[in-house]
């Protein structure tokens, strides 16, 4: 009976204990508990009608917009995480998604954007119109281009000018600018989002060449939160386009230890005091905002 009664107390105090610790976690808003009652960093984001999310896909990008209830998606990260990337947008609540961008044709960018092209219903399409010297012959490319005839989803070629409103904010395609660069890389879909006095700057990799004639077009640039250029790449992020963009904050998406060896050392140096978030040390990255203040979480604290 004194056992028993020992027992009870001990799964009493257990119970009383988990209870503690979950609700210290939830409080801080970074972790949830999951179907199998295992508590989780998989899911976080701000309690706001604006985020913007960087998920965590390794060595590749891939952001999400979520602007009262409305989503966009860019890019999808490589192949092997488009189920990743489909559970993110679900448990986030998005089982639509207004608009898809795939910044351009490398699989670090759309390898995932089949599989959530499968799963979750898309409006629209957007991917750069490359020329014929440059368009990709690759498997992962032909799997977004199917993907997209069998779930319906229509193709629009990239343009300057395309403004898509989401929610309560917009956003603007900007380029490609120019039609003839022959660096896959440059034909990248830079997209400008803003909310209110809030923006955000996506630019895919594009390079110098094509960083320049979108400081040439005249478009804005400026934005509150900048993602570097290719994964924080020297090829790319010249000190012009940075001071034309003067974020108050740098996100990189990046793997960790990756064989690229990026992001750059001199890139890092130009970025002087402003503050950087990178996946590879602080995993998922997400901002909310309320179009004036700024909030930011990130998945490793």
């Amino acid at each position: 009976m004194a056992n028993r009664k020992r027992r009870r107390k001990s799964k009493k105090t257990l119970k009383v204990l988990m209870i503690g610790i979950v609700s210290v976690l939830l409080a801080i808003g970074w972790y949830y508990i999951d179907p199998n009652g295992q508590i989780s960093t998989a899911v976080i984001g701000p309690d706001t009608d604006v985020s913007v999310h960087f998920i965590d896909v390794g060595q590749g990008d891939c952001e999400l917009i979520i602007d009262h209830g409305e989503a966009i998606l860019i890019d999808a990260g490589e192949n092997d995480q488009g189920e990743k990337v489909v559970q993110y947008l679900r448990s986030h609540g998005v089982d639509h998604l207004k608009l898809a961008i795939g910044t351009h044709p490398h699989s670090d960018h759309i390898g995932g954007m089949d599989v959530v092209l499968k799963n979750i219903p898309t409006e629209e399409l957007i991917l750069p119109n490359v020329s014929a010297e440059c368009v990709p012959t690759t498997r992962t490319y032909q799997e977004v281009l199917e993907a997209a005839e069998k779930n319906n989803v229509p193709i629009t070629w990239a343009a300057p000018g395309m403004e898509y409103p989401v929610g309560e904010g917009v956003l603007s395609i900007l380029g490609p600018v120019a039609d003839d660069y022959t660096e896959l890389n440059s034909w990248s879909v830079p997209a400008r989002y803003q909310y209110q006095n809030t923006s955000f700057f996506f630019g895919g990799d594009m390079e110098k060449d094509a960083e320049k004639d979108l400081l040439d077009s005249g478009q804005i640039v400026q934005s509150t939160v900048m993602k570097l250029n290719h994964h924080g790449s020297n090829t790319s992020n010249t000190e012009e386009f940075l001071r034309a963009v003067n974020p108050q904050a740098y996100v990189i998406e990046v793997g960790l230890g990756n064989s690229y060896h990026l992001p750059s050392d001199k890139v890092i140096a130009r970025l002087g005091t402003t503050p950087v978030y990178r996946t590879d040390r602080d995993g998922t990255i997400v901002f909310g905002t309320d179009g004036t203040t700024l909030q930011v979480m990130t998945e490793k604290g």
